[in-house]
């Protein structure tokens, strides 16, 4: 895979020195396509166990499943190369006790639409789903938990009381440094990036921040959990987060990675949505 990339790079490094701009087009379609985000047969079953709706963001389809019930609602959102079947061991739970969950495919992940996944875009989503269902907690992983912090600074939800941040990325800047370590990209095509990134976006890279926009909604209350050997996003992200937070809580875990699949993080989630 590394060695694929590194011949993608160099691609597109040669035709960046005759068409910059075609370079650059190639470089922003290939960050925004997921290699992987299918539902699987078993998450299927599972996801055939809630209702489903289709909501709309500019035509584009976002497919949401809904298990009902009569307490608090939350809602769930995942994040890169994933689907709302990853919930599954935390939706099990808080359905039998009565809360009402819905959780979201995001864009061209799962049963939801979009020719490529970008993060405002995901935010047009869930700021969709959010006036849809009124949730009264956000629970997102990875850059699904970064959607839902920068959501809620962008369209501040009304209903929300709480938020729970899993391996959270903090900021842009870091993710495309990585991405131009993985393809070998040159400063040129990078700069090019940004350029675009502004002119879609409205912001350069270094102006992402989570740990920033935090500080606007420090008054909710919050979860972060992160592992301090997650080789995905940088542990000291999810501190930077927390300490922007007032009212969080900051949990560390050790040897659970990015993914975070432990009985133990679905209790303190639990625990922290019932308190």
């Amino acid at each position: 895979m590394k060695l694929f990339a590194k011949v993608i790079g160099l691609y597109y490094n040669l035709l960046s020195v005759f068409n910059l701009n075609a370079a650059t087009h190639k470089a922003f379609i290939l960050f925004c396509s997921p290699r992987k985000g299918a539902i699987t047969d078993e998450q299927r079953q599972f996801l055939d166990t809630s209702e489903k709706h289709v909501l709309f963001f500019e035509e584009i389809p976002i497919t949401a499943y809904i298990w009902k019930g009569h307490k608090t609602t939350i809602l769930f959102a995942h994040g890169w190369e994933s689907n709302a079947g990853r919930w599954e061991p935390y939706i099990l739970k808080l359905k039998d006790i009565g809360h009402t969950i819905i959780a979201i495919d995001a864009p061209k992940h799962g049963n939801s639409g979009g020719a490529l996944f970008d993060l405002p875009l995901y935010v047009e989503f869930l700021n969709v789903a959010c006036k849809e269902f009124q949730p009264e907690v956000l629970v997102g992983h990875s850059m699904g938990a970064t959607s839902i912090a920068y959501l809620h600074y962008k369209y501040p939800v009304r209903s929300l009381k709480k938020m729970v941040l899993l391996a959270p990325p903090a900021y842009l800047s870091r993710i495309m440094a990585d991405y131009q370590k993985l393809l070998g990209y040159n400063n040129n095509i990078m700069a090019s990036l940004e350029d675009l990134c502004e002119e879609k976006f409205g912001m350069r890279f270094d102006e992402f921040s989570i740990p920033k926009y935090a500080k606007a909604f420090e008054e909710l209350k919050s979860l972060i959990i992160h592992d301090r050997f997650d080789d995905i996003t940088p542990f000291a992200e999810g501190k930077a987060i927390a300490s922007n937070l007032k009212g969080s809580k900051f949990i560390a875990t050790e040897g659970l990675g990015h993914s975070l699949p432990s009985e133990k993080v679905y209790s303190e989630v639990f625990d922290f949505i019932a308190s």
